[in-house]
């Protein structure tokens, strides 16, 4: 087949499996993406390379599709595949090593949420490594593509504490459509929208005013300390899929919003410290995350030693 043609074959089939997504036909939105997965893995002839890129955002696609299905092993080791593309294609070119790092903090984020703690740890000490190889503050230059990136592993991460389910009550700013559930096409970076929606800014609004309605966290008990940081999270991660600015802008914005979370959490494992420390690691890796998409990498390395360090504590010896 020409390449003009394999093309429009993988807009077409793409665009499809999207839909059925969008629709709610997860599984055959699965098998729709595992042909595009094969077409970018043929891709290049004989004796050729297929883009890398073109295989890792199929894969990751894939690894979406996999989740909203709810074959969650299927989709963590989709996962990992894709994240060996992605260590080939920094260590054949180092500018793509500040993306890297982030997307290894962020996916561990859903291998953390999926009780595989040790190896979320893994990927948090290899981001620290990827970190270390990088100036101490960052070129700005690709700063919009890992906004970008900040904002689907955020919305990836957070799409739990979005989803109603099992008699669960709509959680405050959402929609209790159950077409809103679905991911939405536009929204957010690629088509990596799975539960973001269409209504995400206005429901931002009730948010802050649940937010609000808090008053002096230090007189709060620890269930209401931990749902204000669950909403402090969600418009952490709210904010980050809506958010179209210039560095300097996220640098004052998005920064200091992730630094309050980070707090509030301190604060509670202060409070409850039989409870563990995975909210504060989650709330340090979205930090170092933020840092990263500002250049901030020193800083952002010394983050993610503390989350590793307490995910460490918290696995204890093997």
């Amino acid at each position: 087949m020409p390449r003009e043609d394999g093309d429009k074959e993988l807009q077409i089939l793409g665009a499809f499996a999207h839909g059925l997504a969008e629709a709610g036909q997860f599984e055959r939105a699965v098998t729709v993406q595992r042909e595009v997965v094969d077409i970018h893995r043929a891709a290049g002839g004989p004796g050729g390379c297929p883009s890398p890129d073109g295989v890792v955002w199929s894969l990751l696609d894939l690894a979406i599709y996999l989740d909203l299905a709810g074959q969650t092993d299927a989709s963590l080791e989709i996962e990992r595949n894709a994240l060996q593309f992605k260590r080939r294609m920094a260590a054949a070119d180092p500018r793509r090593l500040p993306g890297l790092a982030i997307w290894l903090a962020g996916v561990s984020l859903r291998f953390a949420d999926t009780g595989r703690r040790q190896e979320a740890g893994k990927l948090l000490d290899e981001a620290i490594a990827a970190c270390d190889l990088l100036p101490p503050e960052g070129d700005r230059g690709n700063s919009g593509f890992h906004q970008a990136v900040q904002a689907a592993l955020f919305a990836r991460s957070g799409a739990r504490d979005e989803r109603i389910s099992g008699g669960r009550t709509t959680p405050i700013g959402v929609s209790p459509d159950p077409r809103a559930l679905q991911p939405v096409l536009g929204v957010s970076f690629h088509r990596w929208s799975f539960s973001v929606r269409q209504a995400y800014r206005a429901g931002r609004e009730a948010i802050d005013d649940a937010i609000s309605a808090a008053g002096d966290r230090s007189a709060l008990d620890p269930a209401q300390l931990a749902e204000v940081g669950t909403l402090l999270r969600r418009r952490n991660i709210r904010q980050s899929v809506a958010f179209d600015c210039i560095p300097q802008q996220f640098t004052e914005k998005a920064i200091p919003a992730l630094a309050e979370s980070v707090a509030l959490e301190r604060q509670l494992l202060a409070a409850c410290p039989n409870n563990g420390p995975g909210r504060l690691i989650r709330s340090l890796t979205d930090q170092a995350i933020g840092q990263m998409c500002a250049g901030a990498n020193s800083t952002a390395g010394e983050t993610l030693r503390e989350a590793h360090d307490l995910s460490a504590a918290q696995d204890g010896p093997n």
